[in-house]
């Protein structure tokens, strides 16, 4: 007789701990307004100037950590060595 993977069925436990984790999770419209947040951030103000190498997303988000309500998006950016 062969047994899958996770063909138990759940304990108490690990299926309350699915809804807690459900409930902490970021939604997919809450993901997709960060990722629009960034590309605007990126294009419109960053973009422009002549400074800026590039830019990425880093910390909670970037880790796939983040947990509702999401209150902050590090975005790390890496600038050109300028003469003044």
């Amino acid at each position: 007789m062969k047994f899958l993977f996770n063909s138990q069925p759940k304990s108490g436990l690990q299926s309350r701990f699915e809804q807690f984790k459900t409930r902490i999770e970021l939604t997919q419209g809450q993901k997709e307004k960060i990722q629009s947040s960034h590309k605007h951030l990126r294009e419109v103000h960053l973009q422009p100037l002549h400074y800026v190498m590039k830019s990425f997303l880093t910390g909670s988000y970037k880790r796939n950590t983040m947990i509702r309500p999401p209150g902050d998006v590090d975005a790390f950016v890496v600038l050109k060595q300028v003469d003044l």
